[in-house]
């Protein structure tokens, strides 16, 4: 252990409580005698969640808790530029960590490999490799596939598709309801450009028709259509050409580190993950390629 690199372990957070606290010791349990150091990027968290990163903080480990308004995107470009460290760890302060997890980051760090690992709700990245496509970016959903895309462009990608623990979403309150809707929908529409906008419109339509109700039926395609401006500029801003989703999907990208029986791995590719998938899921009124499927 002794010769292996410093690691950063780098988050955000936002209102977490109660899982704040299980959440952050699940991940420092396993860390054993790594050379670590860790930052999170508070994003004004109003629950007591910032509290207890903060008693963390003050218990003398080297933890940095970071206090801004920012999306995620920002939030984790922040916390990695607050650490020094070569190798990157990501994970969530939303999810209850594995032992499976620290076999994957072992695995990482014995043979140092140039590309990023990542699984579910976890990563593991060469800094160097990071820095090379710019980071992460201004994303509040997909900032993680943004990255990849551009990483798996360069070759510096590889994904194992395991479980690094179990996510424990919290429901928005009522007044976040709608700006997280929004987001979700103005991220999605930038992102999965295999998705034509026209497939959303359906399907909003589909789920929501006004006979079922005119208020919430204008309510989803008012939302829809608010953030179709905002997510042609952000497309234009961060997506444009060379810029091609579909490298993630390259067999090369996907790896084996036989950590976990193949029984417990999640899909790899999902019925929505190409053009030719969600027109045939269209075809089908199969719509859970939707904004909100992804957070």
């Amino acid at each position: 252990m002794a010769d292996r690199p410093r690691v950063s372990l780098h988050t955000t957070n936002y209102n977490t409580m109660p899982i704040t606290r299980s959440s952050l010791e699940s991940v420092l349990s396993r860390l054993g005698d790594l050379d670590w150091e860790l930052v999170v990027t508070d994003n004004l968290s109003t629950d007591g969640s910032y509290e207890v990163l903060r008693e963390f903080a003050d218990r003398g480990l080297p933890i940095k808790v970071l206090r801004r308004r920012c999306n995620r995107g920002r939030g984790r470009r922040l916390s990695l530029e607050a650490t020094r460290g070569e190798i990157a760890l990501t994970f969530d302060l939303d999810t209850i960590y594995n032992d499976a997890w620290m076999r994957m980051v072992a695995w990482y760090l014995e043979r140092r490999p140039p590309y990023a690992l990542v699984a579910t709700y976890a990563g593991c990245y060469p800094r160097a490799a990071v820095d090379a496509v710019g980071g992460w970016r201004d994303f509040q959903y997909w900032e993680d596939v943004d990255l990849w895309i551009r990483l798996a462009a360069q070759g510096l990608l590889r994904a194992y598709p395991m479980k690094c623990g179990e996510n424990h979403k919290r429901a928005p309150a009522a007044w976040e309801k709608t700006p997280r809707l929004y987001a979700k929908m103005r991220d999605t529409l930038a992102l999965a450009s295999w998705v034509l906008f026209s497939a959303y419109r359906r399907g909003y339509a589909a789920l929501f028709p006004f006979a079922r109700g005119l208020r919430r039926a204008l309510y989803y395609r008012g939302v829809l259509w608010a953030a179709f401006l905002p997510a042609r500029l952000k497309r234009w801003r961060f997506c444009r050409k060379g810029y091609d989703p579909a490298v993630m999907l390259r067999p090369e990208v996907f790896v084996d580190l036989d950590l976990v029986p193949r029984s417990e791995l999640r899909p790899v590719i999902t019925d929505y993950d190409t053009r030719e998938g969600v027109a045939a899921a269209v075809a089908r009124g199969d719509w859970g390629f939707l904004p909100g499927t992804y957070d």
